[in-house]
């Protein structure tokens, strides 16, 4: 059984159901990447107040992988 669509979907099928330009359908993919980019900064930034995080934590964590051993690869 299929999930019905979400209140999303059902937007997004009436929006691409019209003809538009493929420099117009750019704008309209940029502005929902940007969206939601803004959405996973924000709940990264809350997730990072609640924890106590602070950049530097995050810095480390960006190159912690380079102090780990590959197991001889």
């Amino acid at each position: 059984m299929e999930a019905p669509l979400t209140n999303v979907q059902r937007e997004l099928l009436k929006l691409f159901a019209l003809d538009v330009p493929e420099e117009e359908l750019r704008e309209i993919r940029q502005l929902l990447a940007q969206h939601f980019a803004e959405k996973a900064t924000e709940e990264m930034d809350r997730f990072a107040a609640e924890e106590g995080l602070t950049a530097e934590d995050f810095e480390r964590w960006a190159y912690e992988h380079e102090r780990r051993s590959t197991g001889g690869r």
